[in-house]
């Protein structure tokens, strides 16, 4: 059975480091699905949409980390 873990996402900043990305709303996000690598999240309809780059997991504190940039293709009208 897979395990609850809490998920972070961040975005690259112009000095070179990461900062939190605005997807505040997978901060609080717990579940057993991760983005994958190349995968193109976002949050609701009007929110700005980020391809996955990168993904870390702490198994012991059950959190990941997911590093994404700025996406700028098309997203499709319905999933």
């Amino acid at each position: 059975m897979a395990q609850d873990f809490m998920a972070r996402v961040f975005v690259p900043n112009p000095g070179g480091a990461y900062d939190p990305a605005p997807l505040n709303e997978f901060d609080c996000y717990e579940g057993d699905l991760a983005p994958a690598v190349g995968d193109v999240i976002r949050y609701g309809a009007t929110g700005n949409t980020y391809r996955v780059v990168s993904r870390f997991f702490d198994a012991e504190a059950n959190r990941a980390a997911i590093y994404v940039e700025q996406w700028s293709g098309d997203w499709p009208e319905e999933i």
